[in-house]
Formats: C-alpha cells, sequence, structure tokens
C-alpha cells in the first residue's frame, strides 16, 4: 500500500470538501510558511495525499464526516511569543515525552507549533449540538 492510500485510510473524514495550502516558499516573521489557503469542493484525491507528503502543498482533512462520526481528532498548539514558550516548557521534545504514555501522536506544524492528533480504528459518533436558549 502507498504512503498516500495509507494516509488517506488515517485520514478518513468529510469526503465532499477539503482545505488546501498552496505554499509559497517563504516564512513569515513569526516563522509560519506563508501561502494561500482555499477550501475545495471537491472530494481529496490520492494525489493530493502524495502532495502532501512530499511537502509541496498542505491539505487540511474536515474530520467530521457526513454521518456526525470521526476517525480522528487534532489540537494545534501554536506560541508565537519565543520568551513565552521557553518559559512555559513548550518544546515539541517536552510535549511529546509527556504524552508518550497515552494514545496521543505530537507532530509539527507550519507554524513551528505542534498537532496533538488522536486516530480511531472504529468510528466515533458526535452528538449534534443542542440550540441554547
Amino acid at each position: 500500500m502507498s504512503n498516500a492510500k495509507r494516509f488517506a485510510a488515517l485520514f478518513r473524514g468529510f469526503e465532499g470538501r477539503y482545505g488546501r495550502y498552496d505554499l509559497a516558499g517563504r516564512k513569515s516573521e513569526k516563522g509560519k510558511e506563508e501561502g494561500r489557503a482555499r477550501t475545495v469542493d471537491a472530494p481529496i484525491g490520492l494525489k493530493d495525499y502524495a502532495s502532501h507528503i512530499e511537502g509541496k502543498v498542505g491539505i487540511g482533512v474536515i474530520p467530521l464526516r457526513e454521518d456526525n462520526t470521526v476517525y480522528f481528532a487534532a489540537i494545534d498548539v501554536d506560541v508565537y511569543d519565543k520568551d513565552a514558550q521557553k518559559k512555559a516548557n513548550l518544546t515539541h521534545e517536552q510535549v511529546a515525552r509527556a504524552l508518550a504514555k497515552t494514545p496521543l501522536i505530537v507532530t509539527s506544524s507550519k507554524s513551528s507549533g505542534i498537532h496533538i492528533w488522536l486516530f480511531s480504528k472504529d468510528r466515533c459518533f458526535c452528538e449534534k449540538q443542542r440550540p441554547t436558549t
């Protein structure tokens, strides 16, 4: 099985649209990869996954599927103030070590932050939000 197929199986989400971030090849003053974000109203193809894995483009899969289930979830942690980051001890290694005995996975993000991932083999049901009065 190709890496693109593995990635597609891992990130099973909404099938009708996805986010795309076309990289500009430069970083902002804060260290974030600059580019153009847009929503694509079409399913993600294996070529899109392959381009993402190769670092050519960023893609964002919407976790919530049409049937109100999810197979994965993510938390995005960004600290742009480097002094605050040092004070808070938010290095990738420290967070990864702290989460080592959990089912969570820590990866780097394009903004020099971290993503914390949770994956499930089985679909997890999400309750519909109830209107507040």
